[in-house]
């Protein structure tokens, strides 16, 4: 969701050139906003046809078969951008998520190897590294989540992306499966839960030990700090239900966390990585019934972390109610 609000702010906050092709896209993203998706394709797919450079159309018409979660040719169409324009960090991004919901392992794998070797001002930010280590290592792609881990390394990492970055290296070392870096990995997203610096050994260094309460002036936005503490509950909880300890699930998906009135505004019961995590415990406790249902069903119409979406939309795929 963040990429596309990006991606449609870039498009709209563009020159007015009045030409044709601006008319179009314009055009186009209002059916976007319509969420008239078909309409967004057809459009796209003509301007494609006559201008093959044009990165706004690519980018609207791969929101557009995303929306409609048509992944694999969303992934085709963040391919064709990659090849008449070059690979870039926003088409490569698009490419992982459409691979990673589509469970293409090999598009995955190629577009990670890809945004990899960036360089200069297209190089990735460090939270889109951490983002793409994290979905490698959930797919099982345990060489390419290393080598993206690597490229890490002497990144700047800004105020604002620090508790998201944590909490994502928390779950990529969780799925890494080296039960060493699990443990710690789980005391540091207890640590974010708890809005507390994680806990740190003699192996881990300073950059892993974060407050993502904590910026220059003492406090970040109440609400990104809120959204970090329930992601760490979610995958928390997720991981037990994947560890089939169904006890330890239970108490971090239902125990509310630690807040203020600053977070007044977040309801824990409706946030939809608890939700889906939450359809996830349930469906391994009882199945697919009418609760497992509901959870799901909350978490997608609420926008739920891309891990947890990919899960919750394989449980629904397979209710066979």
């Amino acid at each position: 969701l963040a990429i596309m609000g990006d991606a449609l702010y870039n498009l709209s906050s563009a020159p007015e050139e009045g030409d044709e092709v601006d008319d179009k896209l314009t055009e186009a993203q209002d059916f976007f906003f319509q969420n008239d998706f078909s309409q967004v394709i057809e459009i796209c797919s003509n301007i494609i046809k006559d201008h093959p450079r044009e990165v706004d159309a690519y980018s609207l018409w791969y929101l557009a078969l995303f929306n409609m979660e048509r992944f694999e040719e969303a992934h085709n169409i963040a391919n064709n951008w990659g090849k008449q324009c070059g690979p870039s960090s926003k088409q490569l991004r698009f490419s992982l998520e459409a691979a990673y919901l589509g469970l293409n392992k090999e598009g995955f794998a190629s577009a990670a190897q890809q945004l990899a070797r960036l360089k200069g001002r297209d190089a990735p930010s460090l939270l889109h590294f951490m983002t793409c280590a994290s979905l490698a290592a959930d797919m099982g792609l345990v060489a390419i989540a290393n080598e993206v881990l690597s490229k890490c390394e002497g990144c700047d990492i800004t105020i604002e992306d620090d508790g998201m970055v944590e909490t994502l290296s928390s779950w990529t070392e969780m799925r890494l499966l080296d039960q060493d870096r699990k443990a710690r990995s789980i005391k540091r997203l207890e640590g974010i839960m708890n809005g507390s610096p994680a806990e740190t050994d003699g192996d881990d260094d300073e950059d892993h030990a974060v407050d993502p309460a904590e910026n220059s002036d003492g406090e970040r936005d109440s609400s990104s700090v809120y959204y970090e503490k329930l992601l760490a509950k979610a995958f928390l909880g997720l991981d037990a239900v994947l560890s089939g300890d169904i006890a330890k699930a239970e108490h971090y998906l239902y125990t509310p966390p630690a807040t203020s009135s600053l977070h007044a505004s977040s309801s824990f019961e409706d946030d939809p990585n608890i939700a889906g995590a939450r359809a996830l415990l349930q469906q391994a406790k009882t199945g697919v019934d009418a609760e497992t249902t509901k959870l799901a069903k909350l978490s997608l119409r609420e926008g739920p972390n891309i891990i947890i979406r990919r899960r919750v939309r394989e449980l629904l795929a397979n209710d066979v109610r």
